[in-house]
């Protein structure tokens, strides 16, 4: 691709779309999310940014990911051959007492949150690098403007991830910009 990519043909935009959607692939699952929804919370448990009674708190109402960070933190403590805090000792005892918890039915916010994030962030680049617009209208759509919504869903279908072009421009535009620039600089392995 040439250095302004401007103008870009069609095939230059729908090969950067596809080498976006490689590498954000593995990425858009229900499963990754939830891994690394997990790790994240693990990490701040452990730095302190989260406190232990709110973690402990959303495992009580259900939410499986807080249980099993707070195991992992409690697991990780233990094999350190140090003493978890009181309030995570107490909740271990409570779990062994009253068995695990389970997840909730039905679709969670955190299933599709990698895979949004993701979206959004091919949104942005791909309309950065290309100078073409975010979302559409029905006049452009007509007149067979792109838009780097429609070029991601169009990518991620060749991949049979099916999101509809108005479900990837909605994702694109609801999500902030401090969260889209510090997950793009997350996904793509930026150091802080």
């Amino acid at each position: 691709m040439n250095e302004l990519n401007l103008p870009a043909t069609t095939s230059e935009i729908n090969a950067a779309a596809d080498l976006m959607v490689t590498l954000f692939e593995e990425r858009m699952t229900a499963d990754y999310s939830r891994e690394t929804l997990k790790r994240m919370l693990c990490d701040h448990l452990q730095r302190g940014l989260v406190e232990m009674l709110t973690a402990i708190r959303w495992a009580d109402e259900g939410d499986d990911v807080a249980h099993e960070a707070l195991m992992d933190v409690w697991a990780e403590t233990v094999n350190l051959h140090q003493r978890p805090a009181l309030v995570l000792e107490a909740y271990v005892v409570k779990i062994a007492k009253l068995g695990p918890v389970t997840r909730k039915r039905g679709h969670l916010w955190r299933d599709n949150w990698t895979r949004n994030l993701g979206i959004a962030t091919m949104v942005f680049v791909l309309a950065q690098q290309f100078g073409i617009n975010r979302t559409r209208n029905r006049a452009q759509r007509r007149q067979g403007e792109p838009s780097a919504s429609g070029v991601v869903a169009v990518a991620l279908g060749r991949r049979h991830i099916n999101v509809a072009e108005s479900t990837v421009a909605n994702i694109s535009t609801k999500l902030n910009a401090a969260v889209d620039a510090e997950v793009m600089a997350r996904c793509l392995g930026v150091p802080k």
